[in-house]
């Protein structure tokens, strides 16, 4: 049995439907596909450790 499209949650990355069986939530608990999810993780740029810790100090140094 399929659920009708009205039902279905949509995308919160394409705003297509995402069938139930199927539906992932992002880190913020938005429902999503898997494949719209992991292209959003590939073009976000990486922060390494060592400027991760830099902007870390900056923003303890910014708070004093």
């Amino acid at each position: 049995m399929t659920t009708p499209v009205s039902y279905l949650p949509f995308c919160h990355i394409c705003n297509k439907p995402v069938n139930l069986d199927f539906a992932k939530t992002d880190e913020a608990g938005k429902t999503v596909h898997e494949g719209c999810y992991l292209l959003t993780l590939k073009t976000q740029p990486t922060i390494s450790p060592k400027s991760n810790n830099a902007l870390k100090e900056h923003h303890r140094t910014f708070r004093k």
